[in-house]
């Protein structure tokens, strides 16, 4: 896989659906009014149908309480809204696909079970949005959906390689390919124009040894290390990363934090393990 190979499927990729793209400038207008959001986001109940199937899970313990995108909007709160729009849309765009080596759905699990454990742990660093800190964690891997999809033999070298070898899928990863999955997810981020501070994260969250990573990354590269030492959801390997203690030490959290993160958030992610477990 070349740099212009890649390009060249980005290129193919659809853009975020009209929807999507009109409901984030409503989201973002300073004259925000739900009525409008409502008009918009209503001329496709099948993401509203989404959106309220994750609302109602364990994830946020609002089981049957929001039945519609009002609801939604009143309990949950406009960021949260927003974001899981967004990160609905993604999925739906990274599905599954005939031939594709990892299954999708799993990878999406461990993106959520990511995207709990960074909501967590932005709640104990300074000036961090922790809605921010759940979509870098949900969408962190989308490199690696996008390969899936897009270059299957490629990923299905790589899982191979992992296997033989007993090595971690980024290893093997960057044995075999010139571009890993953070790089590709980072493009792939900037072409549908996600925030900056989040086509960071997703670029970064490897790149451990950068004193100048900003904090999400390095928040979700805690998150995905915790989200694998649980086993929650498979991310092309069953190994746990290293979490570097650069990056606690550029977090300021501890041992004894990161405990406390792991069981708070496992509660949740086995209440919210049957509800997205692929059929």
């Amino acid at each position: 896989m070349s740099l212009d190979t890649l390009d060249r499927q980005l290129e193919d990729l659809p853009p975020l659906p009209a929807v999507v793209v009109q409901a984030i400038q409503v989201f973002n207008d300073p004259e925000f009014e739900f009525e409008r959001l409502e008009a918009v986001v209503g001329k496709d109940q099948s993401l509203v149908s989404q959106v309220l199937k994750i609302a109602n899970s364990p994830f946020y313990g609002l089981t049957g309480k929001v039945s519609s995108l009002k609801d939604a909007f009143i309990i949950l709160g406009s960021n949260t809204l927003r974001n899981l729009i967004l990160g609905v849309s993604i999925m739906r765009q990274l599905g599954d696909a005939e031939g594709a080596v990892l299954e999708q759905g799993r990878l999406w699990m461990h993106a959520y079970g990511a995207a709990m454990i960074a909501r967590r742990i932005a709640l104990e660093i300074p000036h961090v949005d922790e809605e921010a800190a759940f979509v870098a964690g949900l969408l962190h891997d989308i490199g690696k959906a996008f390969m899936n999809i897009c270059f299957t033999d490629d990923v299905r070298r790589i899982v191979e390689h992992a296997e033989l070898n007993d090595c971690l899928y980024l290893e093997a990863e960057r044995a075999l390919v010139t571009i890993d999955h953070a790089f590709v997810g980072e493009r792939l981020a900037g072409r549908w124009h996600l925030s900056p501070d989040i086509v960071a994260a997703i670029g970064q969250h490897h790149d451990t040894a950068n004193p100048s990573n900003e904090p999400l990354a390095d928040i979700v590269h805690v998150a995905d290390s915790l989200c694998r030492a649980l086993g929650f959801g498979h991310s092309g390997d069953d190994g746990v990363t290293a979490i570097d203690p650069a990056v606690l030490d550029r977090l300021g959290i501890d041992i004894a934090t990161l405990e406390q993160v792991m069981m708070d958030a496992y509660p949740q992610l086995c209440g919210a393990r049957d509800f997205l477990q692929p059929a």
